[in-house]
């Protein structure tokens, strides 16, 4: 696995001051404000646990794997389906074909990721990633949960997309159903590369294909990727987790986009960039 330490700053003065100005206007219930976290602290905020942590991208080494891990997304219903695939592709980034040069491109140091407070709210964890990212203030997972319609049987990413889109205005995200690998990097890529805004993929992952633990339906954020499209930095919601038993580990790491491929396609999720 390549695994880089390395940011490089996606985002100018400019879009600091359209966060900066956009903040003001958020929900200010349950906020978590955008603070560099370089210690494990834990903050209570209107009784649910949330954890900002600073993304740095530190080796794996040898784990014992649990079975178990999230269950916290919902497959696209046909109908959602068919409303994402209305909406144009607009102008995408292709790879960088001179894979000698190529180099990581991420969104800026103030994307958190920000761990789940129960074993299904993945997608308002992912959700509370990008709202921070892009206003630099959120409010909780329970209100974001509330407006995304979360259930105990997870959450839909349409939902997730319309709820992100009304709570601000920096970047108007669409969502993808069933693309193919190709198509799939071109997203995620054109996310952080040219809207400077986290990407959000569902995924059903195996430790046998090198993930971490087994999920049959999770999402994480998109944070990072290689010019060449051939690898992604995750952050994951689930790894900080109290119940996860990976609470030593990064909740932010890199996969080959192979890897990412296999796991999007074995389950009709969807991503949004």
């Amino acid at each position: 696995m390549f695994l880089c330490s390395t940011f490089v700053s996606a985002s100018d003065s400019n879009n600091s001051q359209l966060k900066s100005e956009n903040a003001e206007t958020l929900n200010q219930e349950d906020t978590v404000l955008a603070e560099i976290v370089t210690e494990e602290t834990w903050e209570s905020e209107s009784d649910e646990f949330q954890r900002a942590e600073e993304v740095i991208l530190m080796p794996q080494g040898e784990i014992s794997t649990p079975v178990g891990g999230p269950v916290g997304a919902r497959e696209a219903t046909e109908s959602q389906m068919a409303e994402a695939a209305l909406v144009p592709d607009g102008v995408l980034l292709t790879p960088d074909q001179n894979q000698r040069r190529a180099s990581w491109v991420y969104l800026d140091n103030s994307f958190r990721v920000y761990a789940q407070i129960n074993d299904y709210y993945c997608g308002p964890a992912t959700v509370q990633a990008a709202l921070n990212y892009l206003t630099g203030q959120t409010p909780g997972q329970v209100t974001i949960a509330a407006g995304c319609g979360t259930t105990t049987s997870g959450t839909y990413l349409a939902d997730m997309k319309s709820y992100l889109n009304a709570m601000q205005n920096q970047h108007t995200y669409t969502a993808r159903y069933g693309a193919d690998g190709a198509s799939m990097c071109n997203y995620l890529y054109t996310g952080i590369a040219s809207y400077d805004a986290p990407s959000i993929i569902g995924l059903s992952v195996l430790a046998i294909d090198g993930w971490l633990y087994n999920s049959p339906a999770h999402f994480m954020s998109v944070y990072g990727a290689m010019s060449d499209q051939s690898s992604f930095a995750l952050g994951d919601p689930w790894i900080k987790y109290p119940g996860s038993g990976l609470t030593d580990r990064s909740a932010s790491y890199v996969q080959p986009a192979l890897t990412v491929e296999v796991a999007y396609s074995s389950v009709n999720l969807g991503l949004m960039y």
